[in-house]
């Protein structure tokens, strides 16, 4: 089996941050990681999962239900039912409000994005305590991580084996 899996307690993010947990693992689909983490979200314990695709960004809020949104590039073309993502977006109004609050709204308890963390907002909210990033290269791990001020609890990358296995000196820097 390809694992590849390392844990590090009380990282240090610059000067003023820290994350107590974070891990990096190999494999697992969305879906089977958030049920681990279901029973621990809420309006005090809010999560981020950050994923390449706007489609699986909208999916996942769907599926996880009305406590969940979705956040994605404005120049995002992907449509479901004839409908552009970034429309469904911008009715929702969480982007607008993200960037005017720099904290999730109350009602969010996860929200699901993709390369909008680049495109300069912060989250300052205090219950976003943990951070699932599906990992496809450092700059995207660090730039997920660069968008929130404030503590987490828990900073989970997940990745295919093989970017792990090449990258696994360059990420165990990072998080050690």
């Amino acid at each position: 089996d390809n694992q590849l899996t390392f844990k590090v307690i009380d990282k240090d993010l610059g000067s003023k941050y820290k994350v107590k947990n974070i891990s990096v693992s190999t494999g697992g689909q969305a879906e089977t990681i958030l049920k681990g983490f279901k029973p621990k979200v809420s309006k005090e314990h809010k999560v981020i999962y950050y994923t390449q695709s706007a489609k699986k960004c909208f999916e996942l809020a769907c599926l996880w239900g009305s406590s969940a949104d979705f956040l994605i590039s404005d120049y995002n073309e992907t449509e479901i039912d004839g409908k552009k993502l970034v429309d469904i977006m911008a009715e929702r109004g969480t982007k607008q409000y993200i960037l005017e609050n720099e904290e999730l709204p109350v009602e969010t308890e996860i929200i699901f994005i993709n390369s909008a963390c680049r495109e300069g907002f912060n989250i300052k909210d205090t219950a976003v305590k943990t951070i699932i990033c599906d990992a496809v290269n450092m700059i995207t791990i660090e730039q997920v991580l660069g968008r929130i001020r404030g503590d987490l609890e828990n900073f989970m990358v997940v990745s295919n084996f093989n970017y792990l296995e090449r990258n696994k000196t360059k990420i165990r820097e990072f998080v050690e």
